[in-house]
């Protein structure tokens, strides 16, 4: 078995939210000695991935620029390569933007795949 299994990220991170009663940050763990864990989640499918499959919803709102405006700024991509991109693409045509979703559990695949369909809708409902 591997050190760090996906059974064994969701059986520690269990063992964190039962005894902090909320799912662990990156720092939240770091603080607590849990580099170990926070490194495997890291290397493995990531914060977000854990934080949808366990169903722990985020404990505050992402805010800025970017969160009022990354439909708009997927639209301009799509747009310029002709197609959704990929997280490559994301970072090559506007590193700011995929360090924002990157760091807002947003670059997850599923996430993606919504903002993907409320673009091509939102698209579909202004032409």
């Amino acid at each position: 078995m591997a050190k760090w299994d996906e059974e064994k990220i969701i059986h520690s991170i269990k063992e964190i939210i039962k005894e902090s009663k909320r799912f662990p940050s990156d720092r939240y763990l770091n603080k607590i000695g849990r580099f170990d864990l926070s490194s495997a989640i890291r290397r493995g499918k990531g914060f977000a991935y854990y934080r949808e499959l366990l169903n722990c919803p985020m404990s505050r709102k992402i805010g800025g620029f970017w969160a009022d405006n990354y439909e708009s700024e997927f639209q301009k991509i799509i747009d310029k390569i002709g197609y959704f991109p990929s997280a490559v693409e994301l970072q090559k045509e506007n590193n700011g933007f995929y360090i924002f979703l990157q760091t807002s559990g947003l670059l997850h695949f599923k996430s993606l795949f919504h903002i993907f369909f409320k673009v091509v809708k939102f698209f579909h409902l202004v032409n």
